[in-house]
C-alpha cells in the first residue's frame, strides 16, 4: 500500500515530483556501465547517484516529493537506505511506460493538480528545472525534458493520459519522438525543457567525470562525482 497525502495535502501545494530509483543491489543496475565497472562499482555509483537526485529534491519549498522505488520486495532495504523522512511509493507496472503511468494516476488522484516524474541517472537536474516544468503545465497539457539521445529525463502532467506511455520503444532513441507523436494524436498542448544528458552508458560517466575534473576550480564536487573519482582511481 502506498503511503497517500494527508487530507488536503496534495491540493494544498498542487506539485508533486515522482522520483523513480531501484534498489542498488550489484547486477541490477548501471548494467551498462560493464564490463569497465563491475557489478559493485555500478551499484556504488548507482547509490550515491540517487542519494544526490533525492536529497536535491526532497527539501525543495516549490513541490513535494515522492520517491517510486523498485522492486517492491526491498521496501525495508529502501526505507533504511533513504531514511525514515522519505515518502515512499512502489513502482506498479510490467514496463517502464505501464510504471509511469500508474505513478502519474495515482498522484493526480491522490489530489495534487501537477505531476512529474524523474529518474535518477541524471545529476544535473536542479529544482529550479523542476519548478520550470510545473510553470509549463500552468499553460500546457504535457511538458518534456529532452535527453540527448533521443530519450527524456522528465515527463510531466496534469491528466492521466495512458496512451502516451503505450507501445513505445523503451531503451531505443526514438522514445522521444514517439512520445511526441502520441502527444500531437491525442491533441495535447505541451512544452520542452532544455536539452540534458543522463549517465547510461559507459561514455556518459566520462563525460560526467571530466565535467567534474575540468570544473575542479568553479563549484563544489558532487557527491556521486566523488564516488565515480574513487572508482576511476580504483580506490572503489
Amino acid at each position: 500500500m502506498n503511503e497517500m497525502p494527508g487530507e488536503g495535502e496534495g491540493a494544498k501545494r498542487g506539485n508533486v515530483l515522482l522520483i523513480f530509483v531501484k534498489y542498488p543491489s550489484p547486477g541490477t543496475v548501471k548494467t551498462r556501465l560493464s564490463p569497465e565497472l563491475t557489478p559493485e562499482q555500478g551499484a556504488a555509483f548507482y547509490r550515491a547517484l540517487a542519494e544526490e537526485v533525492v536529497q536535491v529534491h526532497i527539501s525543495s519549498e516549490g513541490y513535494e516529493s515522492i520517491v517510486c522505488f523498485a522492486p517492491e520486495s526491498a521496501r525495508k532495504e529502501v526505507r533504511s537506505w533513504l531514511g525514515p523522512d522519505i515518502r515512499l511509493w512502489s513502482q506498479l507496472g510490467d514496463d517502464l511506460g505501464s510504471r509511469e503511468f500508474h505513478a502519474t494516476r495515482e498522484a493526480l488522484e491522490a489530489g495534487y493538480g501537477k505531476a512529474a516524474i524523474i529518474g535518477s541517472d541524471c545529476p544535473t537536474i536542479t529544482p529550479g528545472d523542476i519548478e520550470a516544468a510545473f510553470s509549463c503545465l500552468s499553460g500546457s497539457d504535457l511538458v518534456l525534458g529532452p535527453c540527448e539521445d533521443g530519450g527524456y529525463y522528465l515527463i510531466g502532467a496534469t491528466r492521466p493520459i495512458e496512451s502516451l506511455f503505450e507501445g513505445i520503444n523503451w531503451g531505443s532513441e526514438r522514445v522521444l519522438s514517439e512520445t511526441l507523436e502520441k502527444a500531437r494524436e491525442a491533441g495535447l498542448t505541451l512544452e520542452l525543457l532544455d536539452v540534458k544528458y543522463d549517465i547510461d552508458s559507459y561514455i556518459d560517466l566520462e563525460r560526467y567525470y571530466r565535467s567534474g575534473r575540468e570544473g575542479a576550480g568553479d563549484r563544489p564536487k558532487t557527491h556521486s562525482w566523488r564516488v565515480l573519482e574513487g572508482i576511476m582511481e580504483g580506490r572503489v
